[in-house]
Parts: C-alpha cells; structure tokens; sequence
C-alpha cells in the first residue's frame, strides 16, 4: 500500500507541473520525498487525505524554491548587462576623449593686427563670405544646430561676438586655422579646413572685427558630444576638425605669377572646399565642381550672386541659400578670379 500510495502521489506531482522540476534539481527532489515519507509516517495510512494536503504544501514550497532561484538568475542578468553597458559608455566616452584631447597644439600666432576702418572692412568682408554669419547667427549670437546634426547631440555655434573678446588671437587663429578650441583639444563642428590657408592679412582683419563686434545677448546650451559621434570617431567614421585640417593640401598657384589662378585658388580653398570637399571633386550631397565646365563667366556670376544655374533653376538647395548669404557679396574681379581656377583647373581634371 506504501509502495502503490507513492506512486500516487508521483503521478499526481507529474501531473501537477512537478515533473521537470523533480529530475533538474536534486535539491527539490530531496524535499519531495523527505515530505512524502514524513507524512506516511506522521498520519499513518490511512490518511490519504491529509497526506495529499501535505504534498500540497510541499509542492508549493518547491515552486516558490524554483521561482525564486529563476527570479534571482534574471536579476544577475540583468545586473550583468547594466553593468556591461555603463562600462562600455565609460569606455567610449574616455577614449573618445583622449582623442580628442591628443593633438599639437600649434604655436602661438605671432602677426600685428591693424584695427582701422579699412582693416575692420575687410574684417566684415571675410567674415560674410566666409560663413562667421551663416553659423553664429547673423549677429554672431550664437546658434543651436541640435535638428540639423541630431547624431553629434547638441553642436552649438558660440556667440562669436563675446568668445572673440574673451580670448586672445592666438586662441582664436587655433580655433579657425587648426580646429583646436581653447581647452586644448579638438573641435568638432567647426569646419577649420576651410581656413587653414586663409592669409595672415586677412585673418587679422577679420580677427579685429570680431573683437569689435558689438555683442548681442543670448542665451546657449553648452555644446555636447553624444554617443553616437564618439562612437562614430572611434571607429573612423567621423574625424574631428584637427583631423580634417591635416588632410588640406598645400596650395599649388601660391608663388604663381598667374594673378587670376592664384587667387583663384585661394578663394576656392578658403570658401568651396567646405561643403565640395578638399580636393572640390565633391562630398556628400554636393556635386564636384568640374560642374563649372557646364557654365560661361556671365552664367558663373549668376550662379555666385542669386543661387540660379545656367538653365534657370533656384531651387539648387544649400547653394541657393550660401550664394544669396556669402557669395553674393564678392566682388566681380574675386568672382572672376574664382571662375578662371575652377574652369581652367578643376573642371580640366
């Protein structure tokens, strides 16, 4: 009766889930049968009833035991890969951050700046078409660029007006010829390779209007690098400013006696190259600019004062936009000089 009474109760503890249970775990196992033989003992046999109601309680005691041992190796898992996850965030935000922060700082600029009318002219001149105003704001306030660079985070163009008077030219000629902000590391957003040749004479003079520009209060967020951009860095998908410098060649027509391929060039690598790429063959979304080849000196300067091509579009997007804010306030002979490199050099290749 003992013999067939247990096996009674194993079919039941099978049928009541047990089963897996029972034959993974040594330990449930020893409970169930040492809950079996205590209550035969106990009760006598003759008590089937309270037997069962014992196994109940042993059952559930078992269950509990299980549940508890599942519930503590989900909570290790889930410890484990928080753990995990705030290491690798550490981990890419430090490397990123020695990256950043490893480069040569260039030796101090040493030039005299003129502050006249003349020289703060000039300063406004190099200043427009270069982009100061398309980037800080159009009284260099200051802008927030977080909707058109969502995977930097939150890139943020100081206001321009209270940095250049806050810091000295040397901090700012590293800032907008070399990609090195005043902390000594890398920038980021700030696209130094399109100044990196930019003239002595013409970065004093637009270092003088800056510091003399009047300042317009406004308030900024601080700039902020996310995951994303380091992760991206690391990898060799994104470079930092002091990075893309070093990838500008040498000018070719700078000791040339040929006036109009000499500055020329200069204007093309000091305004074009940001957006058509250092070598002008393009990058990204804009095209190269053997484009030009498609254009006559009347069409060219259209396309340099309005943002319409040869064939009557203004719709030509970021072009449209940068020629009517910059470009259209070079002058004719600049515009000249500009199409005679682009025509006779790039569009030649």
């Amino acid at each position: 009766m003992a013999v067939l009474r247990h096996r009674t109760f194993y079919f039941m503890a099978q049928r009541r889930g047990v089963f897996c249970i029972l034959w993974h775990s040594i330990k449930i196992r020893r409970i169930l049968w040492r809950a079996l033989r205590i209550s035969t003992k106990i009760l006598g046999q003759n008590s089937s009833i309270d037997t069962l109601n014992t196994f109940k309680l042993a059952n559930l005691s078992i269950r509990k035991s299980g549940a508890m041992f599942m519930i503590s190796i989900i909570r290790n898992l889930l410890m484990f890969t928080a753990s995990a996850v705030v290491i690798g965030y550490i981990a890419v935000w430090a490397l990123s951050e020695y990256k950043l922060s490893n480069v040569d700082v260039p030796a101090p600029w040493s030039y005299s700046i003129v502050r006249d009318d003349t020289a703060l002219d000039h300063g406004r001149h190099i200043a427009r078409t270069r982009g100061c105003f398309g980037c800080h704001g159009q009284q260099l306030e200051g802008r927030v660029f977080t909707d058109q660079w969502p995977w930097v985070k939150r890139a943020v163009a100081p206001n321009l007006a209270a940095f250049a008077k806050q810091h000295s030219s040397e901090v700012l000629e590293a800032s907008i010829r070399h990609g090195v902000g005043y902390s000594g590391k890398a920038l980021w957003s700030m696209p130094s390779y399109n100044w990196v040749h930019l003239r002595d004479i013409d970065l004093a003079s637009l270092i003088a209007f800056l510091q003399a520009a009047p300042i317009v209060e406004k308030s900024l967020p601080d700039p902020e690098l996310g995951f994303q951009a380091r992760w991206d860095m690391l990898l060799g998908r994104e470079q930092n400013m002091v990075e893309w410098v070093a990838k500008e060649s040498s000018l070719k027509y700078e000791t040339s006696a040929n006036s109009l391929l000499k500055n020329g060039e200069y204007l093309a690598k000091t305004t074009c190259n940001e957006c058509h790429g250092t070598d002008l063959t393009g990058m990204y979304q804009a095209p190269s600019l053997a484009i030009i080849a498609a254009y006559n000196k009347t069409q060219f300067r259209q396309l340099m004062k309005t943002g319409t091509s040869q064939d009557g579009r203004t719709d030509l997007g970021l072009m449209t936009m940068v020629a009517k804010d910059r470009f259209a306030h070079f002058s004719d002979t600049e515009i000249d000089q500009l199409y005679a490199y682009l025509n006779q050099v790039i569009a030649a290749q």
